[in-house]
């Protein structure tokens, strides 16, 4: 399964699980299945383990203001602008990881495996024996996909009936300068607003900004 489905822990306990992915939420999830029990936790990935450390967010104030202050300010820079901004976003957000994870992964229960891939796997009629490049083989009862997201308006529930009537591109929504869907009055801040108004609006720090041009237009449509 993944992550994205796996939300309660409490039935893993005593649980022998492989993560496949090496970034927030495979390390997050690790954490959180070793504190509910689970007796063995393998987090593999090809690249290279991330740093564990405090960051700082600053720089992403005035891409945040500039979202408030020009209408469509996102949109209107080139690409290689945004591919420069989307690089930055990375190396803070996903090269490093929460240091307060450090701390959660406990060793006896946490192994992490780095420069490592699944090369075969051999599923049993309730485990999985999983091959790895270093020639290690792991005997495993769930397998965990921690590869990263992609939107899919269909995949919410209480959305469902509606991503049909939604204008939609590569999952996401096609939003207007005020995060408003083709939906009259249905607005998307958050991850499915990334895609027109930039990575950073996938987390807290973009809530003020996508908060303040949804209230904005919302009072403009009320008179």
């Amino acid at each position: 399964m993944h992550t994205c489905d796996l939300v309660a822990f409490d039935a893993l306990a005593g649980a022998r699980v492989l993560i496949v992915g090496g970034r927030q939420s495979a390390y997050e999830w690790a954490a959180l299945l070793a504190e509910a029990g689970a007796e063995r936790v393998d987090v593999v990935h090809r690249h290279a383990e991330p740093r564990f450390d405090h960051v700082s967010w600053a720089f992403a104030d005035a891409h945040v203001e500039s979202t408030v202050a020009e209408r469509g300010w996102w949109r209107s820079l080139d690409d290689a602008e945004r591919e420069r901004i989307a690089r930055r976003f990375w190396e803070v957000g996903r090269l490093t990881l929460e240091h307060w994870l450090v701390p959660r992964l406990d060793p006896e229960r946490v192994r992490r495996r780095a420069h490592t891939d699944v090369v075969d796997v051999a599923p049993g009629a309730d485990t999985v024996r999983a091959v790895l490049s270093d020639g290690d083989e792991l005997t495993v009862d769930r397998v965990v996909f921690a590869c990263g997201y992609k939107a899919n308006l269909a995949r919410v529930p209480y959305l469902r009936a509606l991503a049909p009537e939604i204008e939609q591109r590569d999952g996401f929504p096609v939003l207007d300068e005020a995060f408003g869907s083709s939906l009259p009055g249905l607005y998307f801040p958050g991850f499915l607003a990334t895609r027109d108004f930039g990575p950073f609006f996938g987390f807290v720090r973009g809530v003020p900004a996508s908060t303040t041009l949804i209230v904005r237009d919302l009072r403009a449509r009320l008179g």
